[in-house]
């Protein structure tokens, strides 16, 4: 994506519209490369995610109790007005607390996969189921 971002920017009639996209995906590859080059020891990575998952929890009650009751502000402030009654954490678009999820979520699957930890015959045997 960000070898297409930067060849698009040089080849785009409106700079500005690529401008942006070359920023939009350029700042969360150079999250990624930071991230992967400060989060070498398999304890770090475990903590990031654990960290991960903390946060989606918290993202996620917060959502329950909006659903439940019904409430459309996020931090006493109005959230985007949609048609459709729906939970958005502390994000004002619902759809920026599904994409969180699911980042998370992929994430943690990745994790278990990939993890070399005490239960690594139990996981290689789901791999391979």
């Amino acid at each position: 994506f960000a070898g297409y971002a930067l060849v698009r920017y040089f080849f785009t009639p409106v700079e500005h519209a690529a401008r942006f996209a070359l920023l939009q995906i350029a700042l969360p590859v150079g999250a990624y490369f930071v991230a992967a080059m400060n989060f070498r020891r398999p304890r770090d990575r475990t903590v990031l995610l654990v960290v991960l998952m903390a946060l989606a929890a918290g993202e996620s009650l917060y959502g329950l109790w909006q659903g439940g009751s019904k409430s459309n502000l996020v931090y006493h402030i109005e959230r985007y007005p949609s048609g459709l009654p729906q939970a958005s954490g502390t994000y004002f678009h619902p759809n920026h607390l599904a994409g969180l999820l699911e980042i998370v979520l992929g994430l943690l699957l990745a994790y278990l996969v990939v993890h070399r930890g005490g239960l690594r015959g139990s996981q290689s045997r789901v791999v391979v189921w």
